[in-house]
């Protein structure tokens, strides 16, 4: 028995070992397909998302928009890192004079989801030494985008060098239900919803406060009754040990299941927009989009849903002529989570709707899906493994791709 025991220490003193020399030394390479190895747990937040609290304020237009010289965290695919925003209420560095720059708005995909020397914003800026102001707002379309730029330009005094309005298929939604969110008590949330027949719904501040409230209360009844679970967090996140055993359980039962790929059946693909719903839950905004996409792409040219998105847009092109303003679109690409049919690959056709309306109002734009296939990327290479962002790897492609596109404004 007492050899056993003996022999039984060694074994835990060994695994303790190679788990603390494999976190601190082991190259990330080697263990990013390990979901939850050195990734933070997921917050838990009252307010939408994993939006932080009292980062975002009201504003009497917008509904919400960034507050101004915040600090705060975002978490994403288990990787926490510092958000903040400047005087002009832009995740971005603050600037002490603006003589010359290029504007950059957008949503989530400009905003964030990835550290800030990530970004392809401030990669551009650090590779062409053009000041570019990242100015996008996550959860938003172009009418809270256009109103946005237009406010900051006249803070600043004059325009810049050159727009950039980053477009994602969602903006759509936000667009049609705009304004659709707020702040109750520091926290985003929506104040919009949707019923069971895609309708809106607006909610008043005294309803979205009991939302709030029920959630802190949910948080804190879970906080309560988990403290075992907190020591398998501790363990998913620290041993690389009993990831592997996960990971090697998880392949074995997979072991003569049929490959997902063949399951994408017509059947499936007709009940694509229920599973959608789901996907974003009973009432949030984004399931309207549900309705508008196929096999074929983003239903944009007679969508009754996209008139708002199609004015803000040539709100953006009317302002940019009457100032001589150079206006580009980066029609920005969609992933497996939004786009399922195409598993690892990315549909060059998902936005032919809304490429022929913008060449049809004389608007210039980018379609980086056919820039990423040029070259030979991947779904599984741009995007957050379990997020349907774009990763570190995503936004390099975008850098790279607009830098090579526009030699004479970003120049090497």
């Amino acid at each position: 028995m007492k050899t056993l025991f003996i022999n039984i220490l060694i074994f835990l003193v060994l695994v303790l070992a190679f788990d603390t020399i494999s976190f601190w030394l082991l190259p990330a390479r080697y263990v990013s397909q390990l979901k939850e190895y050195r990734r933070d747990s997921r917050p838990e937040v009252a307010g939408r998302n994993r939006y932080p609290r009292h980062y975002f304020v009201k504003h009497p237009q917008r509904g919400f928009d960034i507050g101004t010289n915040r600090q705060a965290y975002h978490w994403v695919e288990g990787v926490t890192y510092p958000i903040w925003s400047n005087s002009i209420g832009c995740f971005d560095r603050e600037h002490t004079r603006y003589d010359s720059y290029v504007y950059f708005a957008g949503d989530s995909f400009t905003w964030g989801y990835t550290p800030f020397g990530e970004k392809f914003g401030t990669l551009i800026e650090k590779t062409t030494g053009v000041r570019i102001l990242k100015c996008g707002v996550t959860h938003t379309g172009q009418r809270h985008q256009y109103q946005k730029f237009i406010e900051i330009a006249e803070q600043i005094g004059h325009l810049p060098q050159a727009l950039f309005v980053f477009y994602y298929w969602n903006d759509v939604a936000n667009d049609y239900a705009h304004p659709h969110s707020t702040v109750i008590d520091g926290w985003l949330v929506n104040s919009v919803s949707i019923d069971k027949n895609y309708r809106l719904v607006r909610h008043t501040d005294q309803e979205l406060a009991q939302q709030v409230a029920r959630r802190l209360k949910r948080h804190a009844e879970r906080s309560s009754a988990a403290r075992g679970k907190r020591i398998k967090d501790v363990l998913k996140r620290y041993s690389l040990t009993v990831n592997l055993i996960k990971s090697l359980r998880k392949q074995v039962a997979e072991i003569g299941q049929p490959d997902a790929a063949a399951l994408i059946t017509p059947g499936f693909r007709n009940r694509y927009a229920l599973m959608c719903k789901n996907r974003w839950g009973l009432g949030d905004i984004y399931a309207l989009m549900c309705l508008a996409t196929s096999e074929k792409g983003s239903w944009f040219s007679d969508n009754p849903m996209a008139q708002e998105n199609k004015s803000a847009l040539l709100d953006f092109r009317d302002f940019a002529e009457r100032n001589d303003l150079p206006l580009i679109v980066v029609l920005i690409p969609v992933g497996p989570l939004d786009d399922p049919w195409r598993g690892d690959g990315l549909n060059t056709e998902h936005y032919r709707e809304v490429r022929d309306f913008l060449d049809d109002q004389g608007i210039r734009f980018v379609d980086l899906t056919p820039r990423f296939h040029a070259r030979g990327l991947t779904a599984s290479e741009i995007y957050w493994k379990g997020n349907a962002h774009l990763g570190p790897g995503g936004n390099r492609a975008v850098a790279e791709i607009l830098i090579e596109e526009f030699p004479q404004l970003f120049p090497k």
